[in-house]
């Protein structure tokens, strides 16, 4: 321990060495201490032995501000490093939806979010800024293609519990980097009918029905189906069921028939038309064939299917047309 007033009065040789060296030693080992240095300077350094910190005076001379443990290994540099412990966000804070709800000057990393206002804007902040904001009411996200842009480039209508990570580009402008639904199952009760429009994947049922109860497809037959995804080229498989209530790829064979027949043609494909309508062809006399000529999975079919219950997988491709 050693501190001292940092003012070396006048004296005989002895009295001022003795005194001066007090001094320095106290400069050497920052004022160490249980107890603060009396009296205190802008910007001293106090190594406080009582709870193990190194504090330094604020620049007004008006408190002390703690530096780290005094026996730290090292600090973490900003050049990065390991930490030894965990690093708490400070508490979460509530703001109120608005025009212009700037998370940006939140007072925390974590934002909640309450009000039914609609939010067009998230306030200004430097470039690299992340915040995690949790709704807590619904409200209405406005995309926007520079300053808010939100996944699926579209309006995004909030739920209680909806969680976001959203990264400032800087200059006000603002990405959702993800958006998480927290829906109960009364929630989604309430929603109705999945939007396939927001997915990448469904099934449809080119002659009506549905998964519980598809409608059969006949042979020699065109069937006329709207693209469940509009505007975008999409890629298709039609599938019958058989006897076994297996779903599987007929595919396409055709061969000609000496029997009097002539070309005949069995299979279910789907494509789609001039970026548009998907059209369904069954083969002129059956949808699948017995024979092994036909590329369909199943072990064996008891007899050409001249008609089955039938859907389509159809998967969106990336970028619209």
């Amino acid at each position: 321990m050693s501190q001292h007033d940092m003012d070396v009065a006048n004296g005989p040789g002895l009295t001022f060495r003795t005194d001066m060296n007090a001094a320095l030693q106290a400069l050497a080992s920052q004022s160490s201490g249980a107890t603060a240095p009396n009296p205190t300077f802008p910007c001293q350094i106090w190594a406080d032995i009582g709870t193990g910190r190194l504090r330094q005076r604020n620049s007004a001379n008006t408190g002390w501000v703690d530096r780290g443990a005094l026996d730290a290994v090292s600090f973490l540099s900003l050049a990065g490093g390991t930490l030894s412990g965990p690093v708490n966000d400070a508490p979460i804070q509530t703001i109120a939806s608005a025009t212009l709800t700037d998370i940006g000057a939140a007072t925390s990393n974590i934002v909640a979010i309450n009000g039914a206002a609609t939010i067009a804007s998230l306030g200004s902040i430097a470039a690299g800024a992340r915040r995690t904001v949790c709704f807590l009411s619904a409200m209405v996200l406005a995309h926007n293609a520079t300053s808010l842009i939100l996944p699926g480039n579209a309006n995004i209508t909030t739920a209680a519990n909806d969680t976001a990570e959203f990264l400032s580009l800087g200059g006000g402008n603002w990405i959702c980097l993800d958006y998480t639904y927290r829906l109960t199952a009364s929630a989604r009760a309430a929603l109705g009918a999945f939007d396939a429009s927001l997915a990448d994947f469904t099934i449809i049922y080119p002659n009506g029905g549905s998964q519980a109860s598809p409608a059969t497809m006949s042979a020699n037959s065109r069937y006329v189906t709207t693209n469940p995804f509009t505007g975008f080229r999409v890629f298709c498989i039609a599938q019958v069921r058989n006897a076994a209530g297996d779903w599987g790829t007929p595919g396409w064979a055709t061969w000609f028939d000496p029997g009097g027949s002539g070309l005949v043609s069995y299979g279910l494909v789907t494509s789609q038309l001039d970026d548009g309508t998907l059209i369904t062809i069954s083969g002129t006399v059956g949808i699948c064939t017995q024979l092994r000529i036909s590329p369909h999975p199943y072990t064996s079919i008891p007899a050409n299917l001249t008609s089955a219950p039938g859907r389509v997988l159809v998967w969106k491709l990336k970028g619209t047309i």
